[in-house]
């Protein structure tokens, strides 16, 4: 395996002239195996330079990174080789259409969760407002927040809860609601899957846990960089699912949905929990590579 320190000194240009870096960088990570080596030296590089994003892409002859940029770019570049995700390394990802603040501690934004809020936005189309009027939304288990705060900026006029039993999850979402102007949209709570006191819900989207501690083990080095509470349920990897819908009722109102990210050859047990606790119109959806991934249902209780 090659050496984690960057390259030699003095392979490094001085002055540092940032194109130059830049084809250092992706010989560098791709050195490592990186699979996207362009892409993510000139993030880095941008990063780097505290540049927007399209510096280290178009960085020309005559374009120079001072001495303080030059380490953090080989620093960045160094902790890329050794497995740190390229998103905390930024401390943003993409979701949806819209960017929010990640870093260690909280989960990182896959492009498959997408397809949870596309089923959730679809859902509210035949979901009746509540008893007292309008319309609430619950994001159980937010992490940095991105499903509920998709809810929010798709649906301005609803109110939009959510709530984490992690302390550094919940500063993620809050400090991603304020960004995104929804501070007076979205109420954060502190508490596990379902708040502690009666509080009722429109529609409700979580994505749990949902790796066994076996996928754990086998999971690749950058995976197991991220929170493994945010990641692994258990010995079967359906222990927080099941827990998810068993405390669904009693905070739903009735015609009020509950949609649920899977993992992998989950959908039969996934759906015998929304069935066997009383759930109506239980479906799943693949995502875009044939892999059922969301699971949902109607509550029709009072």
């Amino acid at each position: 395996m090659p050496s984690s320190r960057p390259m030699r000194r003095n392979s490094w240009p001085r002055p540092a002239d940032a194109r130059h870096l830049r084809r250092l960088g992706i010989r560098f990570l791709k050195r490592w195996g990186i699979e996207s080596p362009a892409l993510e030296a000139s993030l880095l590089l941008s990063h780097a330079a505290q540049r927007d994003r399209t510096f280290g892409f178009a960085a020309g002859r005559g374009d120079v990174l001072d001495p303080e940029a030059h380490r953090r770019y080989r620093e960045l570049l160094r902790r890329r080789a050794q497995g740190v995700p390229l998103a905390y390394l930024l401390g943003r990802a993409e979701f949806y259409r819209f960017r929010v603040r990640v870093g260690p501690g909280v989960l990182i934004p896959r492009p498959e969760t997408e397809l949870l809020l596309e089923v959730a936005l679809d859902l509210t189309k035949a979901t009746p407002p509540s008893p007292e009027g309008g319309f609430r939304w619950g994001d159980a288990g937010t992490g940095s927040g991105i499903l509920g705060i998709g809810l929010a900026l798709s649906r301005p006029g609803d109110e939009v809860w959510l709530w984490d039993r992690d302390p550094r999850a919940l500063s993620f979402a809050a400090a991603n609601a304020w960004e995104l102007g929804l501070a007076r949209q979205v109420r954060l709570l502190k508490g596990g899957w379902w708040p502690a006191f009666p509080l009722r819900f429109t529609g409700v989207v979580a994505n749990p846990p949902y790796l066994s501690l076996a996928d754990w083990e086998k999971a690749a080095r950058e995976v197991r960089q991220e929170p493994m509470g945010a990641l692994v349920a258990g010995a079967t990897g359906l222990e927080a699912l099941e827990e998810v819908v068993k405390g669904a009722p009693p905070h739903l109102y009735p015609g009020g949905f509950l949609a649920v990210e899977i993992g992998a050859g989950q959908e039969k047990a996934v759906v015998g929990y929304l069935e066997a606790a009383g759930f109506e119109d239980v479906f799943y959806k693949r995502d875009g590579a044939g892999i059922p991934r969301v699971v949902a249902g109607r509550w029709p209780g009072g």
